[in-house]
C-alpha cells in the first residue's frame, strides 16, 4: 500500500484525477534539490512534470578530488513508473559525452539505438548522479512495511556514463519518528544504505550519499 498521495502520481492515475478543477496545462510540476555527502562539493536539482507521462529533468554539478563535471538528464516514465526513456549529457575536462537509453516497459532496451540484451529484464533506470531515481522503484513497487523485493535496474555511473544491469534489493523498514524508511542493497555490496523518504517516496536523507535541501 502506497503512502498517502500528496503530489506524485500513483500507478494508474489518470490526469483528470490529479486536479480538482480543470487545468489548461494538465501538468503538475514539483522541484527537489539535494546536497551530496560523498563528494567534496555536489549539488543536484530535479523537476518532475506529471501529465500523461511522468517526465523528470535534472542537473548536477560536482567538484571532487581535483575533478569537476556537470551532468544533465531527462527520464520519461509511464504511469506505472516504468522507465521508457533516459538521456544523459555530461561535460568534464575531457569534453562532452551522451547516453540514450530506450525501453519498452517489458524489460527490453536500446542503448544509443542498438539493442542491449545485457539489460534484459530491467524496468528501472538508476542514475548514480541523483537519489531521485530510487523514487521510481519505491513508487512502482508499493511495498508495505516489512516487505522486500529484488529488482534488476539499468545502472548508469558518472562521470563515465557506463551502464550495467545491477541486482538491487529494497526493504521497507518500520518508520522512525514518523519518517518512512527503506534499506537499499546492491549486488556485491557488503552492507545496505538507509533511505529516509517523504510520503511521496522522495529521498530526504540517503545515508552517506545525499541530503535534501529543498523543499
Amino acid at each position: 500500500m502506497l503512502p498517502a498521495w500528496t503530489g506524485l502520481p500513483r500507478p494508474g492515475d489518470q490526469v483528470e484525477r490529479l486536479f480538482s478543477v480543470p487545468s489548461p496545462y494538465h501538468d503538475l510540476v514539483l522541484t527537489y534539490a539535494w546536497s551530496r555527502l560523498d563528494l567534496d562539493e555536489g549539488l543536484g536539482l530535479v523537476c518532475l512534470d506529471s501529465g500523461h507521462m511522468i517526465r523528470v529533468e535534472g542537473r548536477e554539478v560536482v567538484v571532487d578530488g581535483g575533478e569537476a563535471w556537470a551532468v544533465t538528464f531527462r527520464v520519461e516514465l509511464d504511469r506505472g513508473w516504468r522507465t521508457r526513456l533516459a538521456h544523459m549529457a555530461l561535460v568534464d575536462d575531457g569534453g562532452e559525452r551522451t547516453l540514450l537509453l530506450e525501453a519498452d516497459g517489458e524489460g527490453n532496451w536500446l542503448r544509443n539505438g542498438t539493442p542491449s540484451p545485457e539489460l534484459q529484464g530491467c524496468l528501472d533506470v538508476d542514475f548514480a548522479a541523483t537519489p531521485f531515481t530510487n523514487t521510481f522503484v519505491i513508487r512502482r513497487l508499493g511495498l508495505s512495511v516489512g516487505e522486500t523485493a529484488e529488482i534488476r535496474a539499468a545502472w548508469v555511473g558518472v562521470p563515465h556514463l557506463e551502464v550495467e544491469a545491477l541486482e538491487q534489493t529494497y526493504l521497507h523498514l518500520q518508520p522512525r519518528a514518523g519518517v518512512d524508511r527503506y534499506e537499499y542493497r546492491a549486488s556485491g555490496a557488503y552492507e545496505g544504505w538507509i533511505i529516509e523518504v517523504d510520503q511521496d517516496g522522495v529521498a530526504i536523507d540517503y545515508q552517506g550519499f545525499a541530503r535534501r535541501i529543498h523543499p
